[in-house]
Formats: C-alpha cells, sequence, structure tokens
C-alpha cells in the first residue's frame, strides 16, 4: 500500500517525465506505487433533522463475513465529519436492520455511536462495533472505543475484526491510533457465528430505526480481512485520503460522488462489488433524493 509523494523533493503533481516517461504511464517505482492525480472533492452529506436519508448497497451477500458456521475476518474505514457537538447517534454503516427498542433479530454487524449507561448524556459518546450471532442476530459480541467527539473536523475511523468469536478480537482506531477500550467489551448472550440477515449494507443510518448520522460521511471502504496498524496507518496517510484500489482484500471502496462527477443518486463501488444507492428514508424530498442540501456534496471533502 506504500506510495511515492515525491521524487527528489518534487512532488508527483508537478512531474511531467522521468528519464523520458510521461508520468501518467509510471505505475511504480522500485515496486512502490506511484500515484497521479487523485483527487477528493465531494462526500456524503446529511444535515437535515431529523435525518433524511442514507446509501444503501446492492449485493448484501458479499458483506456477510460467515463460511461453513465460522467467521471471517473483516473491517470498515470510513472517513466522518459530525455536524453535532457531541454527535449522537452517529450511524456509519449496517448491515441489517432494527426497530427503537425491538430486539435485533435482523441485524448482522454495525459500526456507530451510543450512549451506555457509563457515560453521562453531557460526554462525547463512544463508539462501537457490535457483531451479531446465533440462528437471528438475537445475541452479540461488541467493543467501545472510548468517549471521543470527532464534531468539527474531518477524522478517520476503522473497526477491525479477526475472526476469533470474541469481543476481544474487535479493534478501534482513529486517526491512525489503537483507541479500543480495554474495559468495555461486551458479551451479551451466548454468541456462535456470525447471523446471516440476508439485509443489505447501509451506509449513514441503521434501516428500521429513527437514528441517522448527522455530518459528512467520505472514502468509505470494507475490507476482507483485518486490517494491521500498519495498513491502518498507509490508509489514514497523516490525515490525507489517498488511492487505495491496488490494495489486497480491499472489498468494496465507494467514494461519495468521486467516481461519479458528483452528480446523480448512484455512488459507484470503485472495486465494483456493490454500488450505493442514495435512499430517502423519511421521503422528504422525493424518491432517491435527500432533502435540498444534502446527498452529495462538494462543501468540506477531507
Amino acid at each position: 500500500m506504500s506510495e511515492v509523494s515525491k521524487v527528489n523533493v518534487v512532488a508527483i503533481a508537478d512531474i511531467e517525465t522521468i528519464n523520458g516517461v510521461d508520468a501518467g504511464d509510471i505505475e511504480s517505482i522500485n515496486g512502490v506505487d506511484f500515484v497521479t492525480g487523485f483527487t477528493n472533492v465531494y462526500a456524503l452529506r446529511q444535515m437535515t433533522s431529523p435525518q433524511t436519508g442514507s446509501m444503501q448497497v446492492a449485493n448484501p451477500s458479499s458483506y456477510h463475513f460467515e463460511s461453513g458456521g465460522t467467521d471471517q475476518p473483516f473491517s470498515i474505514s470510513a472517513w466522518v465529519h459530525g455536524a453535532d457537538n457531541p454527535p449522537r447517534r452517529f450511524r456509519v454503516a449496517t448491515k441489517g436492520t432494527v426497530a427503537i427498542g425491538a430486539t435485533p433479530t435482523n441485524m448482522e454487524w454495525s459500526l456507530s455511536s451510543g450512549d451506555p449507561p457509563w457515560y453521562a448524556p453531557t460526554d462525547p459518546p463512544p463508539y462501537h462495533f457490535k457483531i451479531f450471532g446465533n440462528t437471528g442476530g438475537s445475541v452479540y459480541i461488541e467493543r467501545f472505543g472510548g468517549a471521543m467527539s470527532i464534531s468539527g473536523t474531518w477524522n478517520h475511523l476503522v473497526a477491525t475484526y479477526d475472526a476469533s468469536g470474541a469481543s476481544s478480537g474487535m479493534k478501534l482506531y482513529l486517526n491512525g491510533s489503537d483507541v479500543t477500550s480495554t474495559t468495555a467489551g461486551n458479551n451479551v448472550g451466548t454468541y456462535s457465528a456470525l447471523a446471516d440477515s440476508g439485509l443489505p449494507v447501509t451506509i449513514g443510518s441503521m434501516p428500521g430505526n429513527s437514528d441517522r448520522f448527522k455530518g459528512y460521511i467520505d472514502e468509505v471502504s470494507i475490507w476482507t480481512k483485518e486490517l494491521s496498524v500498519s495498513d491502518i496507518a498507509d490508509i489514514y496517510n497523516s490525515g490525507t485520503p489517498t488511492d487505495i484500489s491496488a490494495s489486497g482484500s480491499l472489498l468494496s471502496w465507494w467514494r461519495m460522488g468521486d467516481s461519479d462527477g458528483g452528480t446523480g443518486t448512484t455512488i459507484t463501488d470503485v472495486q465494483g462489488t456493490g454500488n450505493g444507492s442514495l435512499d430517502n428514508a423519511n421521503g422528504a424530498a422525493g424518491a432517491g433524493k435527500f432533502a435540498t442540501g444534502d446527498g452529495i456534496s462538494s462543501e468540506s471533502a477531507p
């Protein structure tokens, strides 16, 4: 995943040729990726209250990380910018659906924020990564990342799972650093293997629930491995998103408008696994659209 950003202290974007070869025709230097022209202009924006939209991903079976009764490793990466301080009920990515106050019988996994009882309501809410198991997703294992406020600036959030079937195999990273709580992992019920809801992945909300993300989400990716510390450092790239398309084990990467010219209601998956479709869950702005000003935005991509 390493990339060249400069050659002899000259930025790659300013280089036209190397030894007579056009920079656009060079893919690597000594085995290191040579990336030119990567831009990040657009992000997915939801600012209305109540929040009205989300992104639904096609191909649900591709994001079910269990085989033959055994969990498989996976990771989720996203750039997030909260509009509230502290941001409440920050839904990043979810597979499945659950009604408010109901037992989660149709859930597989989720990455979001919430307020467990040991945090006061005025504190920034902690992030938590949940994996639901058994026949109907009735029990779960989870890990918290501690209380963290991400309002007012872009931050990089990663959740990883090593397929061990235990909350100790789940980790959370913020801006390249492991922030997994050593005391807040829960195992509710008797977990066996990851449940199969058969339902889509949703970015920015939890279907069946009124809680939706408020702010910006960008450069969301899902991986078929437990990302290592060095992998996460490469993706974080000191705070600047970069091209990850050539990376191994990358299942999906949604650029939130940059692959689609900043228009339309389709969010292209760079890897081709499952395109996203903008969905207006509350119907305030018509089918497939967000409220005015929401949807694909060029206001504050990281």
